[in-house]
């Protein structure tokens, strides 16, 4: 039977100095179970085509309770959005919490990482990331690029799936206007051992 979770009470608020949308609002767990996740944030231009596409880690919810999330994307020509629950899980009792202190952070990537652009200003970067632990793992990545004075031009998170220990996985993430770029550097957001 599918968990079944709600985001309600949005807002967004439009920053238009630093070119930011920010989402805010609630997360309802309508189970009688606790559980964990992560939700999907989708901006659309007005031609109906993506923009972006953001992953983001929901609070940890006790059963038939709700919590606060909030996530931020870019605000050029955004004209529609789309917030989804990309995946969820019940999260057991006497589990230690996730944090970057119960592993070791060993996630080595690949050295093949390619950047490719599409359709437009779209890119697509794909490359492949290895657990080093000892104990299965997931978490959130993100890959940041850097113009020849070491400016932040964009930077993209990405999910980092459940991979047993020396098992190496494939990742990808899409994002927008890296035109001009120099040097990339990729960083893991959180990381967590899974059961």
């Amino acid at each position: 039977m599918a968990l079944s979770v709600l985001f309600r009470n949005v807002e967004v608020e439009n920053d238009t100095v630093i070119n930011r949308l920010t989402f805010k609002g609630n997360v309802v767990n309508r189970n009688f179970k606790d559980i964990e996740g992560y939700g999907l944030l989708t901006t659309y231009g007005k031609d109906g085509r993506a923009l972006e596409t953001i992953f983001f880690e929901l609070p940890e919810l006790d059963r038939s309770s709700f919590g606060n999330f909030e996530v931020y994307a870019k605000n050029e020509d955004v004209e529609d959005y789309e917030l989804e629950i990309f995946e969820v899980s019940e999260r057991k009792k006497n589990q230690r919490i996730p944090s970057l202190e119960n592993v070791n952070q060993s996630i080595e990537f690949s050295d093949d990482i390619t950047v490719s652009s599409s359709v437009g200003s779209l890119y697509t970067v794909m490359g492949r990331y290895t657990n080093k632990n000892s104990t299965p793992v997931s978490g959130m990545a993100r890959i940041t690029f850097f113009d020849s004075d070491g400016r932040i031009i964009d930077s993209s998170p990405f999910l980092l799936s459940r991979i047993e220990p020396n098992q190496t996985k494939t990742f990808s993430t899409h994002g927008m206007e890296i035109e001009g770029y120099k040097t990339y550097e990729i960083q893991i957001d959180s990381i967590r051992e899974e059961n």
